[in-house]
């Protein structure tokens, strides 16, 4: 049998799994025993699992540090360290951090509200030379997933009357690489 593969989605919709079982999460209220279950198994075995009353927060809370952290380092082709270490980009970043919490919150997902502070820590952290899946496939000339980062977001805000200019922009840098290396044609 082929192995599973997914469909990166925004995280209001979740990758999908083409082949192969699916657990379903319920988007409210208090894990199944079912869930419970099986994240018990999980640890057993040595996997980390944690089930939650609402697995939208933990996908939007990852999300908020994602869609900013993917355009920020394409948008700079630059990785972690540059951007985290040069003040206008490590502003940016935050500025859209902010603009993508914003819109979570818009969305009625109650993230954390530590969740800003928690991606300073984890950016502090982080090894200089990382990049984001995003600059790694435009420095290789790929397809670049701008719509279901950046370009989710921006959608979202509009549709929600949240403003997103940070990552407008961000994405309209980004858009003429959406999908794979731009070949410039001299005039």
């Amino acid at each position: 049998m082929p192995p599973a593969r997914s469909c990166a989605r925004s995280p209001a919709q979740p990758a999908r799994q083409t082949v192969g079982p699916a657990l379903r999460a319920r988007p409210l209220g208090e894990p199944s025993a079912r869930v419970l279950a099986l994240a018990e198994r999980l640890r057993q075995a040595d996997i980390q699992a944690e089930p939650v009353a609402d697995a939208r927060v933990p996908l939007w809370e990852k999300f908020i540090y994602l869609a900013p952290f993917a355009a920020v380092t394409g948008a700079a082709r630059q990785p972690a360290g540059v951007v985290w270490s040069t003040p206008a980009l490590r502003a940016t970043f935050e500025a859209a951090v902010t603009e993508t919490e914003a819109v979570a919150r818009a969305e009625g997902i109650a993230v954390s509200p530590d969740v800003g502070d928690r991606i300073h820590a984890y950016m502090e952290a982080l090894p200089p030379g990382t990049r984001s899946s995003l600059l790694i496939d435009l420095q290789a000339g790929k397809r670049i997933e701008l719509d279901a980062l950046a370009g989710d977001v921006v959608r979202r805000g509009a549709a929600l009357g949240v403003a997103t200019p940070v990552m407008a922009t961000l994405a309209a840098t980004l858009a003429p690489y959406r999908g794979g290396a731009r070949r410039v044609t001299p005039r």
